[in-house]
């Protein structure tokens, strides 16, 4: 489990270190306020620091049991798959339908897949994520959104 621990630690500090090297491109700060390269400074330095966290508590921490887990059923791997096809389909989706429809289906797919079974719940959830935060980013954050060619 340690050297997958340093593995993971390593690949994600190489990451955080090529994220900053991309960032320097652009400008930290405008008259505006912060720049293009305002979040990729401060969520790779973020990142780095989480790296290196899994890295020490691999080296420093205590031995760990072999992990006591049952093999991989079909109904988790169903799970996965479907979730990975329903990522896959937003990306799809998402210029046709608009945002609110694909986030409305992905919700609604995702939910029951995932365990949550209260079709009142997955239904509430569903439009509330796909319209509800559709307009937040339409009307709070002035960001457009994919309309679709329904025109929601």
């Amino acid at each position: 489990m340690r050297n997958a621990q340093l593995a993971a630690g390593g690949a994600l500090l190489a990451l955080a270190a090529f994220l900053f090297a991309q960032g320097q491109s652009l400008s930290y700060y405008t008259p505006l306020g912060p720049g293009p390269g305002f979040f990729p400074y401060w969520l790779s330095g973020l990142l780095a620091l989480l790296a290196l966290g899994i890295m020490l508590r691999a080296i420093l921490g205590p031995p760990e049991a072999p992990p006591n887990e049952p093999p991989l059923t079909p109904r988790v791997a169903w799970r996965g798959a479907v979730a990975i096809a329903t990522i896959g389909a937003v990306a799809l989706l998402i210029d046709p339908l608009g945002f609110r429809l694909t986030m409305l289906c992905m919700l609604a797919t995702l939910l029951p897949t995932l365990g949550y079974r209260r079709p009142l719940g997955v239904a509430a959830i569903a439009v509330a994520g796909g319209f509800g935060t559709a307009e937040l980013f339409q009307r709070v954050l002035a960001t457009p959104l994919p309309v679709g060619l329904l025109g929601i």
